[in-house]
């Protein structure tokens, strides 16, 4: 299995709306326009690559933030998104905050001696923000698996081989989608808390427990690695933070709270970061 590099650019979309630090604008969420498939070869269909990737948000933390477009699919070009007008028109329409346009396109080729099947995916992400009249984040993303063959292959054996390669596709572009998403959450929480540190006095009291000394530093910690961009020092604080949170008392997390505006939520909803997909503890989902 062979995976392109990703580029990571930095975006805004779905959480970006109940995060510190920005102004609510009432409406959150995304609105999630029809893929548009390109190219002449198509093994999935928009509809299967949609519920695929609703899968992915759901199993995330963030389906419920996604509403898919219910109108006719012909409104909406599938060459290309839509211009900002129509975008803002389609939020209002659906009272949601983000306007989400994806294209696909897959490409498939088979080995010279017929020994293997590889599978290319890409993808254009586009998303628009009606709270600031703007498109938030236009990145490609892309994918390749291959798979061995037997010699002299079966038509029943080359479509199993290409069923199991657009499936890994599909779910590694929505991987990575969920991943740009959560990269921002990570840093404009990250922003949050700074601006909450320049405003704030002094809030740890004058003998905190071992357990509250250990969350403000894996907040610190994180904040620290999010800003340097080290995924694997991320996770080690991301980790300390959900095996300290449900261990302190109601006061202590409060006070947390104020140091670092939207942890509760943070530590309740199930966020990720990252190429690692780390999810939080059971308790705490």
């Amino acid at each position: 299995m062979k995976k392109l590099h990703v580029v990571w650019i930095l975006a805004a979309l779905i959480t970006l709306a109940t995060l510190p630090g920005r102004a609510q604008t009432g409406a959150t969420g995304a609105l999630l326009l029809p893929i548009g498939l390109q190219g002449p070869y198509q093994p999935v269909s928009g509809t299967e690559f949609t519920d695929q990737l609703q899968s992915v948000l759901k199993k995330a933390g963030k389906g419920d933030h996604v509403v898919r477009f219910s109108g006719d699919p012909r409104t909406v070009s599938s060459q290309q998104p839509p211009s900002p007008a129509m975008a803002e028109a389609l939020c209002n329409q659906a009272q949601q905050r983000f306007c989400v346009w994806i294209s696909l396109k897959m490409d498939a080729t088979m080995g010279n001696e017929s020994d293997h099947l590889a599978m290319s995916a890409t993808a254009r992400f586009w998303a628009y923000d009606s709270a600031r009249d703007a498109v938030v984040l236009d990145a490609p993303v892309a994918s390749l698996h291959s798979l061995p063959l037997p010699e002299k292959p079966s038509a029943d054996i080359l479509q199993q081989a290409t069923n199991k390669l657009v499936t890994q596709n599909v779910e590694d572009l929505a991987l990575q989608i969920v991943t740009l998403v959560e990269q921002e959450s990570a840093t404009l929480r990250v922003q949050g808390w700074q601006a909450a540190t320049r405003t704030r006095n002094g809030s740890t009291p004058a003998a905190p427990s071992e357990l509250l000394l250990g969350m403000e530093k894996a907040c610190q910690d994180y904040g620290k690695a999010v800003a340097d961009g080290d995924l694997m020092a991320t996770q080690d604080a991301l980790k300390r933070a959900y095996t300290a949170w449900p261990q302190l008392n109601a006061k202590e997390q409060q006070l947390i709270e104020q140091s670092y505006p939207g942890t509760d939520r943070w530590m309740n909803g199930g966020t990720w970061y990252g190429g690692g997909y780390y999810y939080p503890p059971y308790w705490v989902r």
